[in-house]
C-alpha cells in the first residue's frame, strides 16, 4: 500500500524484507528517506535505527530522516520510536495524507490528498469495503486496481504458508510476528474480516500458544470469501482457476508504462548480475524453501518494475514449490532465463 501511494505521488522506493537489509541497502546506496516498519523479522525496526544511527555503520548517511510504520500508536511506542533516532511515526493502515504529511517535513511533496472519510449510515462491508480502500489512495480506482487489487492474491497464500510453517515448528514467536503482518496487510486493504481473523492467530502467538488449528482453519475460510468477493467485483483482473479454486491474475501482453521503459535495462542488470547466478546456485542444491523465497522476490521485482511477465512467471513458480510439485517446480526454475530474455526482448520495442 505504501509503494503504490509513493509511486502515485512521483515517489521511486526500494522494498527491504528485513531491518538487516535495510541497513545492508543504505551502505550501498544514499537515499533520501526510510520509512521503518517496527515489526520485521531478523532485525527489527528499532534495532535496525539503532545501527544507521552509529556514526560506525558504514552506512552512506547515519542522519538521514527515519519515520517509524507502527500499527500501535500508543505513547510508549511512539518513545521507543524517539528514544531510537526516529524522526517521526505513522500508523497504520496507511493513510496517504498521514504518509505523505510525514515525509513533507524532510522532502518536497507536490500535493497531499485528501481522505474522505464514510459518513454515519454508510452500509461497510466486512468482507471488503472497496469505498475505504479507493478513499484511502484520493478516489483513483484505475490505479487502485492496477497496483493494489492485482496483488492481493499473490501476496496472501504466502504469508498464510508462513504462519503454517511457524503453527508445525511450535514458534509462538514467528506466529505472532506472521499473524500481526497479515492482520496489517488485511487492515490496509479493508478486508476487516480477515484482519480480525489474524489478530486472534496474533494473541495466540503472543500469549506463547502454538494451537492456532481453529483460528487458521476461521481465517481460510474468511479468505476465501475474500477472494469470492473481488472475483465477482472483478472479473476484467480476476478470473475463477477451476483446477484448484485459487484467483488467477490475468496479465495482458505487457504495455510498458513510461516509467516501466525507464527502468527496464535496470531490471535486466538485476535480471542478469543478482537473479540469474542465483537461480543456478539453488538448481545445483534445489532446497524447495530457496525456490519460494526466489519466488518471492521475484515477485516483488515484478511489481516494482511493472514487469507483467515476470509477475506471470513468478506466481507460477510460487504456487508449484508451495503446491511441492517438484517435478513442474524444477521445470519452471530452468527455465527462468529465458523468461529474462522474453522480458530483454521488450527492450527493441
Amino acid at each position: 500500500m505504501a509503494l503504490a501511494i509513493l509511486r502515485k505521488y512521483g515517489f521511486s522506493a526500494d522494498i527491504a524484507n528485513n531491518g538487516k537489509e535495510a541497513v545492508e541497502a543504505l551502505r550501498k546506496m544514499r537515499y533520501d528517506l526510510v520509512l521503518m516498519d517496527m515489526q520485521m523479522p531478523e532485525t527489527d525496526g528499532v534495532e535496525a535505527t539503532r545501527i544507521i544511527r552509529n556514526p560506525g555503520s558504514g552506512v552512506t548517511d547515519p542522519d538521514i530522516p527515519i519515520v517509524a510504520m507502527t500499527a500501535n500508536a500508543a505513547a510508549e511506542d511512539r518513545k521507543k520510536c524517539e528514544d531510537a533516532g526516529m524522526n517521526g511515526y505513522i500508523s497504520k493502515p496507511v493513510d496517504p495524507g498521514d504518509l505523505l504529511t510525514a515525509i513533507g517535513r524532510f522532502l518536497p511533496v507536490t500535493m497531499i490528498p485528501k481522505t474522505r472519510k464514510s459518513t454515519p449510515g454508510t452500509v461497510i462491508s466486512q468482507v471488503f469495503d472497496f469505498q475505504e480502500l479507493s478513499d484511502r489512495i484520493g478516489g483513483d480506482e484505475e490505479f487502485l486496481k492496477d497496483y493494489i487489487i492485482k496483488e492481493i492474491p499473490n501476496t496472501v497464500p504466502l504469508a498464510i504458508e508462513k504462519i503454517k510453517a511457524a503453527a508445525y515448528e511450535k514458534n509462538p514467536e514467528k506466529i505472532r510476528l506472521h499473524a500481526h503482518s497479515l492482520k496489517g496487510m488485511f487492515a490496509n486493504a479493508a478486508a476487516h474480516r480477515l484482519s480480525e481473523a489474524a489478530h486472534r492467530i496474533e494473541r495466540i502467538g503472543k500469549q506463547g500458544g502454538t494451537d492456532i488449528v481453529h483460528s487458521l482453519e476461521k481465517l481460510e475460510q474468511e479468505h476465501e470469501t475474500f477472494r469470492e468477493v473481488l472475483s465477482d467485483m472483478f472479473p476484467d483482473i480476476f478470473s475463477p482457476d477451476p483446477r484448484c479454486g485459487e484467483i488467477s491474475v490475468t496479465h495482458s501482453a505487457e504495455p510498458l508504462t513510461e516509467e516501466a521503459k525507464a527502468r527496464l535495462p535496470e531490471l535486466l542488470r538485476r535480471l542478469e548480475d543478482e537473479m540469474i547466478p542465483r537461480q543456478n546456485e539453488i538448481g545445483e542444491v534445489f532446497y524447495i524453501d530457496e525456490v519460494t523465497e526466489f519466488a518471492t522476490d521475484l515477485k516483488h521485482m515484478a511489481y516494482e518494475y511493472q514487469s507483467d511477465i515476470l509477475g506471470g512467471y513468478s506466481q507460477k513458480l510460487y504456487e508449484a514449490a508451495t503446491g511441492s510439485d517438484i517435478d513442474k517446480t524444477e521445470n519452471l526454475l530452468w527455465e527462468f532465463p529465458v523468461v529474462a530474455d522474453k522480458i530483454k526482448e521488450l527492450s527493441r520495442f
